[in-house]
């Protein structure tokens, strides 16, 4: 995919995406049991982790729930994974709901 293409590159990204403050507002109004109980970066990064995939679902196709999943783009999954790692390198890859 070429760069300039992918929606990771994009400022809505960045700020809606990407940004710990926006995704630790997101978590918070959520009441995320994982952020509320994350004690480690590890377990940190992984709550900001899914709230950017959620984040990322939500403002590009609306909608979340049951039997509704959608792949993030890799390019977009990489950035999440890149700008919240996880120490050891362990990611769960995405698994179609159907």
């Amino acid at each position: 995919m070429r760069p300039e293409l992918c929606h990771s590159i994009n400022a809505e990204m960045r700020l809606m995406i990407l940004d710990a403050g926006v995704l630790r507002t997101q978590m918070l109004y959520r009441n995320d049991v994982f952020a509320r109980h994350a004690a480690s970066e590890k377990g940190v990064n992984k709550s900001y982790r899914h709230a950017g995939y959620r984040q990322y679902i939500l403002i590009h196709h609306r909608r979340l729930g049951l039997g509704m999943m959608r792949p993030v783009p890799s390019c977009c999954t990489w950035a999440i994974r890149d700008t919240f790692p996880d120490p050891d390198g362990f990611y769960v890859p995405y698994e179609p709901s159907w």
